[in-house]
């Protein structure tokens, strides 16, 4: 089951991307980015119940069942071994199947966060908040 990509419309060119972070200013990265950016970041315990709250808003696009199935697989089969990715400010970038896996099974986590976060690949105004 593959989870909808994140299509784009910038300069007249229409993009796909998938498994990417986009923040509340339209800046977009590739997981693999923040994989290759963060891998020589020291890695720290990241205390699930005390940074993320469960009333958190998470920006995935659900809009049928087949995307909520999708997201829901990728959470049954989320490896909680591998740390989470947070932005400087500990907003995590990578990770969240990861992070509600952990808070439903009472997991622990790991995480590198960014001292200062890395160029974005995109930047979309359109998705601006």
């Amino acid at each position: 089951m593959n989870i909808k990509p994140l299509t784009l419309n910038m300069k007249g060119k229409r993009m796909k991307l998938k498994r990417c972070f986009v923040d509340e200013n339209g800046n977009i990265w590739r997981d693999i980015t923040l994989i290759e950016a963060s891998k020589y970041l020291p890695i720290k315990p990241f205390e699930v119940n005390k940074s993320i709250s469960i009333d958190e808003i998470i920006r995935w696009k659900l809009t049928n069942v087949r995307d909520y199935m999708a997201h829901y697989k990728r959470v049954l089969n989320a490896d909680c071994s591998i740390p989470i990715i947070l932005r400087s400010d500990g907003y995590p970038m990578d990770g969240w199947h990861r992070i509600i896996k952990a808070l439903v099974e009472n997991k622990e986590l790991t995480c590198r966060r960014f001292i200062k976060d890395p160029e974005p690949d995109f930047i979309n105004d359109e998705l601006s908040m």
